[in-house]
């Protein structure tokens, strides 16, 4: 992604780019690669303290170097740990698959945005066209990586939905328009055109797994019982 837009920039980095037309207009605190002056505020990031359970097909293929899995995440050179994301220069690269740094409100900021058409205050960021690339499914099916069933729009992740157009998890909550991501550790956002609202979960004490952990779950869940609440 860094060097796609090195090129149709004229050789603007993925973080230039996304300071320069989203962080700094928007006022979101949030980074793809933290400015040298801020590389010491954010808190550590620790490794998930629970095991995965025993047999988890992710985890088996991960710890097994030949798997798809474990060469997809693999790094081969630099970062090979979860502590080696708190050292400056680390938070500091422009890392477009793991050197998001930022806060729950700034996540939550630019989700709203999306979530409200693509406009905040008095700006259009997308045209509708663009937000319908981001609530419409291109495709889904088994996960060779993540080895259960995965959905994707353009750019972001979906919930899968079964062959009765049902939602096989609610990782984004009810809304089958919802898009977002999760994170690494159970960090989570994402945007609800339906309902206008957005969420984002960020911590600093990983758990294990590569979904949306039982935290940010409870927290979604939590949500929209308060949006049911509102509408009653």
């Amino acid at each position: 992604m860094d060097e796609t837009l090195r090129r149709i920039t004229k050789g603007r980095t993925l973080r230039e780019y996304w300071c320069a037309e989203f962080a700094e207009p928007l006022g979101l605190e949030v980074w793809i690669g933290l400015p040298p002056e801020r590389v010491q505020e954010p808190a550590s990031i620790f490794p998930a303290k629970n095991s995965p359970p025993k047999g988890d097909p992710f985890y088996v293929a991960f710890l097994t170097p030949s798997s798809l899995t474990a060469r997809a995440f693999a790094s081969p050179r630099g970062l090979h740990s979860v502590a080696a994301m708190n050292a400056p220069e680390a938070r500091a690269a422009s890392f477009g698959a793991f050197g998001g740094v930022g806060t729950a409100r700034g996540l939550a900021k630019f989700y709203a945005m999306l979530a409200q058409g693509g406009t905040l205050g008095e700006r259009r960021w997308f045209e509708p066209s663009t937000l319908d690339w981001m609530t419409t499914t291109l495709t889904q099916g088994p996960d060779r990586v993540l080895l259960l069933e995965t959905a994707f729009s353009a750019g972001f992740m979906r919930d899968p939905l079964d062959a009765t157009g049902r939602k096989m998890r609610t990782n984004f909550g009810p809304s089958v328009k919802a898009f977002g991501h999760p994170g690494a550790g159970g960090s989570h956002a994402f945007a609800d055109p339906e309902n206008r609202v957005s969420f984002a979960f960020v911590m600093n004490q990983m758990e294990p797994g590569v979904l949306p952990g039982p935290k940010a779950l409870r927290l979604i869940d939590a949500l929209y019982n308060t949006l049911g609440e509102v509408e009653r």
